[in-house]
């Protein structure tokens, strides 16, 4: 997957993601909110949208877990993949859902500014 960036004069640059995890699943009917959650950098969420995210910030070279829930606006949990670790050995991974699974959590922030940082995208497979 790739990230895509603004230069100074408005043209858009890719950089492909270092780490990323696909949800063997689609995104549930009724899905609104996208969580993805990073042991040491929190949650990140978002527009459940077409069922892909991306997450900037990342410690560079720290192993990542993650896991990733779709909920309601009202806040009624629609599912949760299993947490699975992505590093330099294992930059990607493809996760079960679970649809009866309690919402994801993490605690944490992103990487300072101006250290290296990884990004990492989330996508459901059979996202559109």
């Amino acid at each position: 997957m790739l990230v895509a960036g603004l230069a100074a004069c408005g043209a858009v640059e890719y950089a492909p993601a270092a780490l990323q995890l696909d949800v063997a699943a689609p995104l549930p009917a009724g899905a609104e909110i996208l969580r993805v959650c990073v042991a040491g950098a929190g949650v990140h969420a978002q527009g459940a949208g077409n069922g892909r995210a991306i997450v900037t910030g990342l410690s560079d070279g720290a192993p990542v877990d993650v896991s990733v829930s779709v909920m309601r606006t009202d806040g009624t949990p629609l599912g949760t993949s299993r947490p699975v670790r992505l590093d330099t050995e294992t930059p990607w991974a493809e996760v079960d859902w679970d649809d009866d699974a309690a919402p994801c959590t993490a605690i944490g922030r992103r990487a300072p500014e101006g250290t290296p940082t990884w990004s990492l995208a989330v996508r459901f497979a059979e996202a559109t």
